[in-house]
């Protein structure tokens, strides 16, 4: 079996970007509850009018889903007399964005630093994610090596480990891919395990705009709406810059896309699973994501899937909901997974939201909190992987 380990995007110095982040001071962390279409057409029309200072931490609600967003403090009355008058329910989560996200490293000493100075109990710069990579495949360089497949537009590295006894094997292959959006922090945390900028940023930092204008949110492209599966051609998928869900100019625009294609595509005859990281929904989800119609094999993934689930069930008491992107999440074009599992032909591929921590506060999570979902997710990863290949047990 072979194993390929994709970074294909990284936050820069957790604690450069903590001394910054008063960008967000004052914000708040907001809850409602959808009750009905209504309330959705209500809720995209305060996103609409306040975007320079509201966000929502989902792309996609429907009816009966809690929605979770930040908003500066300065349209808190008026947003909630908005809410009010059309009876949604409205609650502040935390008064302070920026207390939150300086809530997320610990106080504490903490010296559970492995050899190569990474500590899977903190959350790390990129520097100390690629010392630990370098570390680990230079010491296990017989069945490991690291191999830069690209570079963002910002030089830095688009990293990719492979795990194997031989480069000529032709094993059956599983590509893991994690960090396609960069607020996204325990999702690198996770897969790191198994192997200075805004807080809350999502995309890639490439601009389409005349220089002057690439600033704030009219940077960057959501690179997973970047692959070509039926490119931007659903109703989130954004053609707008200054969304957080622009799909680029074209399919494959982006760096971070390509290199995972040239990847994908390199397997292709051998991948048979694909695995795409990311949170914080608390989900295990197969294909099709740019649909709800169900694969021929998805009984058989969501098998696999159930074990996984199961897994992380059994060691932390957390529930993960299974079942197909487009059903389970939303319906979205221009997937990893979509393309992994069409043109990649892999037999098993998955988008995993990994969970919340306790004080349900979306990306953010406390670093007390990351080594146990990372030891769960490990665990539930090698009982799905095992699952696929009984035969190998």
């Amino acid at each position: 079996m072979a194993l390929c380990l994709s970074i294909s995007e990284a936050a820069s110095d957790y604690h450069s970007l903590i001394a910054r982040s008063s960008a967000y001071e004052g914000y708040k962390v907001c809850t409602v509850r959808v009750s009905s279409d209504k309330d959705v057409r209500v809720l995209r029309n305060i996103e609409e009018t306040f975007k320079d200072g509201f966000e929502m931490w989902s792309d996609y609600f429907q009816k009966g889903d809690v929605l979770i967003f930040h908003v500066k403090s300065d349209y808190i009355p008026i947003i909630r007399e908005i809410l009010k008058r059309h009876s949604i329910r409205f609650q502040v989560h935390k008064d302070n964005v920026d207390q939150t996200i300086r809530g997320e490293v610990s106080n504490e000493t903490d010296s559970r630093y492995d050899e190569f100075g990474y500590n899977y109990a903190k959350h790390n710069p990129f520097i100390a994610m690629f010392q630990l990579l370098k570390g680990l495949t230079d010491t296990y360089r017989r069945i490991s090596r690291l191999e830069t497949v690209g570079y963002t537009v910002e030089r830095r590295p688009i990293l990719a480990v492979h795990i194997s006894k031989s480069r000529l094997t032709k094993k059956p292959a599983i590509l893991i891919e994690c960090g396609a959006h960069a607020r996204e922090w325990s999702a690198f945390e996770a897969c790191l395990y198994f192997t200075s900028m805004d807080r809350m940023w999502r995309k890639n930092r490439a601009c389409y705009l005349p220089q002057d204008q690439c600033l704030d949110k009219c940077v960057g492209v959501d690179i997973n709406r970047n692959f070509d599966v039926e490119f931007c051609q659903d109703s989130i998928s954004s053609k707008d810059p200054c969304t957080s869900t622009f799909c680029g100019i074209s399919a494959f625009s982006e760096r971070e896309s390509l290199a995972i294609k040239k990847m994908v595509a390199r397997l292709k005859n051998r991948l048979l699973a694909y695995f795409c990281f990311h949170s914080f929904m608390g989900v295990w989800t197969y294909p099709w994501a740019k649909k709800r119609e169900l694969p021929p094999n998805y009984r058989e993934m969501a098998r696999v899937a159930r074990v996984a689930v199961n897994t992380v069930q059994n060691i932390s008491n957390s529930v993960y909901r299974i079942g197909n992107i487009a059903r389970v999440i939303y319906s979205v074009t221009g997937s990893s997974v979509d393309y992994a599992y069409d043109s990649g032909q892999a037999k098993y591929a998955y988008a995993i939201e990994l969970r919340q921590g306790k004080e349900k506060t979306g990306f953010i999570m406390k670093e007390k909190e990351i080594l146990p979902l990372c030891r769960e997710t490990f665990a539930a990863l090698v009982n799905s992987i095992l699952a696929m290949c009984p035969d190998r047990n």
